[in-house]
């Protein structure tokens, strides 16, 4: 008795295969280049390890799109801060610039502190040449000891080379003490008196 789910059809049932010599080949097409087998010596570096050694972006769950997003941002990055534009401007240019403008400076925050100058006068001597008195007064009541010298300089306000040395001062509790200064030539038309610490 035939089974019920048998194809009723005789002619097939059984029938014969027809091969196709190429059939297997055709199941896992290749390439015309044969692939290299993974552990082959073929697929392995100069130092022994497989050319597919090391990690990969999708190893750290990183997309790889926003990697590249990263990595660009980072080099532009680098790039503008190594981009030279040609030259840049000065900076503070005049906001410490007391030496240039003023006759009487403080070169630091211990003579700010204690001096002070009541007073400057300045003539020109009968050969030319700039003299120039200061007095200078100690603000506190303590004794101190400071350093003063005097910076000639033309009508610009450039120095003439001439610049008196450092010489001290000792001033008693709230005392005053004139300093006198005479430049070198004739060509100082301008000055700045300095005091810092004595050092």
């Amino acid at each position: 008795m035939k089974n019920k789910f048998e194809i009723l059809n005789p002619n097939s049932r059984n029938p014969k295969e027809i091969r196709n010599p190429n059939a297997e080949n055709n199941l896992c097409p290749t390439p015309k280049k044969a692939i290299l087998d993974q552990h082959s010596p073929a697929a392995l570096s100069t130092f022994g390890f497989r050319t597919s050694f090391g990690f990969r972006i999708s190893d750290f769950g990183f997309r790889e799109k926003f990697f590249l997003v990263f990595f660009s941002t980072v080099i532009a990055a680098a790039l503008a801060g190594c981009a030279s534009g040609g030259a840049y401007e000065a900076r503070n240019a005049t906001k410490y610039d007391l030496e240039n403008r003023d006759v009487f400076v403080l070169m630091d925050a211990g003579a700010q502190r204690s001096i002070t100058s009541s007073g400057i006068q300045q003539r020109v001597t009968p050969d030319g040449r700039l003299e120039v008195t200061a007095n200078i007064r100690n603000r506190e009541s303590r004794r101190v000891q400071v350093q003063v010298n005097c910076v000639f300089k033309d009508e610009q306000g450039f120095s003439t080379g001439d610049e008196t040395p450092w010489q001290n001062l000792i001033l008693t509790e709230n005392s005053q003490e004139a300093v006198h200064f005479i430049s070198m030539n004739d060509k100082a038309r301008r000055y700045t008196i300095r005091v810092r610490e004595a050092r």
